[in-house]
C-alpha cells in the first residue's frame, strides 16, 4: 500500500487538534502581525488574489506549522500508518463567511500536496457556510468540476 492509496481509502480524518482557546490566540497573533504589516513596510505580507494571507510560513508562523506537524504525527502513524513521513511545510489563512463576496469565487481545485491539514481557527457559533467538501480524482487528471464528484463532506 503507497501513501496514495492509503490517503485515497481515507478520504478525511477529522479531529480536535487544538482547543478553542489556542485558535484564539493564533487567529488573534495572525491579525496582529497583517496590522503590524500593513503600517510598518519592512515586514513581509503575503496577501493573496483572494484577499486572504498567504505564505505563514514566512511570516514568523514557521514554530506554529511545526508544532501542528508534531500533533498530527501520532494520529496520522495510527490511522495511516502507510503515509509515512508527515512535513508542514507551508500555511495559509482564508477568512471565509457568509456573505463574503469572494467566497463565490472559490474554486473546486486540487492541492499540489499530498496531504492537506485544515484547521479552523474562527467559526459562527452555528458554524452557518462553514463547508469543507473533497471531491474524487477524475481519471484524466482535470480537477473536479461537478459538485457530483463530492465524496466527502466535513461541516
Amino acid at each position: 500500500l503507497d501513501a496514495a492509496a492509503a490517503l485515497r481509502d481515507a478520504h478525511a480524518l477529522s479531529f480536535a487538534l487544538l482547543s478553542p482557546d489556542a485558535c484564539q490566540r493564533v487567529w488573534e497573533e495572525i491579525h496582529a502581525y497583517e496590522r503590524a504589516a500593513v503600517a510598518n513596510s519592512d515586514l513581509p505580507l503575503h496577501v493573496r488574489h483572494d484577499g486572504n494571507l498567504g505564505s505563514l510560513e514566512t511570516l514568523g508562523f514557521a514554530p506554529l506549522l511545526k508544532a501542528v506537524e508534531r500533533a498530527v504525527t501520532p494520529v496520522l502513524a495510527a490511522r495511516l500508518p502507510a503515509f509515512g513521513r508527515c512535513e508542514v511545510y507551508h500555511a495559509f489563512l482564508t477568512r471565509n463567511f457568509v456573505g463574503r463576496s469572494s467566497n463565490a469565487t472559490f474554486k473546486m481545485h486540487c492541492d499540489k500536496s499530498a496531504l492537506t491539514i485544515n484547521v479552523c481557527l474562527h467559526a459562527s457559533a452555528d458554524c452557518e457556510g462553514s463547508t469543507v467538501g473533497f471531491y474524487a480524482t477524475q481519471p484524466d487528471g482535470v480537477p473536479p468540476s461537478d459538485p457530483e464528484h463530492r465524496i466527502y463532506t466535513l461541516t
